[in-house]
């Protein structure tokens, strides 16, 4: 993907934040998503198609650093 932003640009270092597969119900897309704790998913647009309301954790684990 070429739309890759750096989190450390828009938020605190500190910032309580988690990484989690999700995926768009609308369109299918997956991705990485690292986002800030306690975060509504019902509020999150989709980066490929930009419908909201449709983002899903997909649980799949992810290693930790």
């Amino acid at each position: 993907m070429n739309n890759v932003v750096n989190i450390k640009d828009y938020k605190e270092e500190n910032t309580p934040h988690e990484v989690a597969e999700v995926i768009c119900l609308h369109c299918m897309n997956r991705w990485i998503s690292v986002h800030e704790q306690g975060e509504w998913l019902v509020n999150w647009e989709c980066p490929k198609c930009g419908k909201a309301g449709g983002i899903i954790y997909t649980g799949q684990p992810l290693p930790e650093e």
